[in-house]
């Protein structure tokens, strides 16, 4: 029973550290988190469409790890797939709306990390509620990868 508080503390101060996304637009204060009225998680796919090895898993932990305020709202980004994009010949980072017709989702997405435009392309009864698509240019909101294979804002 020691060992589950011991646990269970260390995890609740643990959770206090707020991590800075890359973007200034986009850095929470502590006083945002705090001062948020409601907090939401949007589920996402997440598709590589470079030819990096692993470019997916790498954003995905930075996905994760960011937490953005938009209207009183702490946003958390939970990536449940990663996958390779059908084609390695696109032209920039895509964020595709799959859950809400007024395109809430990748509205927050795209204000987070600065990918515009937004694509809307409503699919029913998906699990996921966005899906981004990396394309060659996603140096500009997820950062750079250094040789330790960890992305630097």
């Amino acid at each position: 029973m020691r060992n589950f508080f011991y646990i269970l503390i260390i995890t609740l101060i643990s959770c206090q550290e707020i991590p800075k996304t890359q973007d200034s637009n986009s850095d929470v204060s502590i006083y945002e988190v705090e001062n948020a009225n409601f907090h939401d998680t949007i589920i996402i796919q997440l598709l590589n469409g470079t030819g990096i090895s692993n470019l997916a898993r790498y954003i995905s932990d930075t996905l994760r790890l960011t937490k953005f305020v938009l209207n009183d709202t702490l946003y958390y980004f939970d990536v449940i797939e990663k996958d390779n994009w059908q084609d390695n010949a696109i032209e920039r980072c895509f964020v595709v709306e799959r859950d809400d017709s007024n395109g809430r989702n990748v509205k927050v997405l795209s204000q987070a990390f600065n990918i515009e435009p937004p694509l809307i392309e409503l699919k029913e009864n998906e699990v996921y509620e966005v899906t981004i698509i990396i394309g060659p240019d996603y140096e500009k909101y997820f950062g750079i990868i250094d040789s330790s294979k960890l992305l630097i804002p």
